[in-house]
């Protein structure tokens, strides 16, 4: 399943009891063992909350609130890895998330294809294909000084920045349901939103908004497909809007829009 896209992996089969039960009892920290060939990765983990309380889910066919249930979500570290980042994310039929250290990332999650539960590990550096997205947003051309860019550990923001996530058509059909949508979105936001927590920002996701229907944005460039989402979304629940989809090359940011590609 896996020798197509990478030269070693480490595959796993889900627990559906064990998740049920994880699910059900919601614990504030857990250490989540992973076997591999080289030695068990033991993740040392904190639940965290990655919504709004007033977070909500609405699709472009029905035009409504769904209810959605928005599964756990923790964030922690390596055991006996100095200066990791872990994200896993757990819902019913899924974990996903990312492992950062020194040597790179690894990736966790479900086989697109193949046996229910089936999971697969592995190192970016074992893909035998490379991303080629690439960031388009303009460049200011202004230097920075040395001083700029220095940390002096300032404390974290006391306001939380909302985000408005918008899930282009491409990314429900390859999915094939809102839920599984929702769920590989937010789950993908507790990965992006460590990067925020380890500059001390805190992020959260106020609404996702699923494209169930094909959408407005048919654009093939990057900043094209920024100007189509600006045009067509003119408010938003939240500070900051994303349109997340498969398509554009890599991400292109204005103003307090965004695309992104994954």
């Amino acid at each position: 399943l896996w020798s197509g896209a990478l030269t070693k992996a480490e595959v796993f089969r889900l627990h559906p009891t064990k998740v049920l039960e994880l699910l059900g009892t919601q614990p504030e920290h857990i250490a989540l063992e992973l076997p591999s060939a080289t030695g068990n990765v033991v993740l040392e983990l904190q639940r965290t909350k990655i919504t709004t309380d007033d977070f909500s889910v609405s699709t472009a066919n029905k035009g409504k609130v769904l209810e959605h249930m928005p599964g756990l979500h923790y964030r922690g570290v390596v055991r006996g890895v100095a200066g990791s980042m872990v994200a896993i994310s757990v819902f019913p039929d899924l974990v996903m998330g990312i492992l950062s250290d020194a040597t790179g990332e690894r990736v966790l999650g479900r086989f697109d294809q193949g046996p229910k539960g089936l999971h697969v590990l592995y190192h970016e550096d074992d893909l035998l294909a490379r991303s080629t997205a690439t960031c388009f947003t303009e460049d200011d051309g202004e230097s920075y000084e040395r001083s700029k860019l220095a940390f002096e550990g300032a404390p974290k923001t006391t306001r939380c920045v909302r985000y408005y996530w918008e899930v282009n058509y491409n990314i429900f059909q390859d999915k094939g349901s809102v839920v599984n949508t929702v769920n590989y979105v937010t789950g993908l936001f507790n990965q992006s939103a460590i990067l925020f927590d380890n500059d001390g920002i805190d992020v959260t996701l106020s609404e996702v908004f699923v494209w169930d229907v094909p959408s407005p944005y048919t654009q093939t460039t990057s900043n094209s497909l920024l100007t189509q989402f600006g045009v067509t979304r003119t408010s938003f629940n939240g500070d900051m809007a994303h349109l997340l989809g498969y398509g554009g090359g890599g991400g292109s940011g204005g103003g307090s829009r965004s695309t992104d590609q994954y």
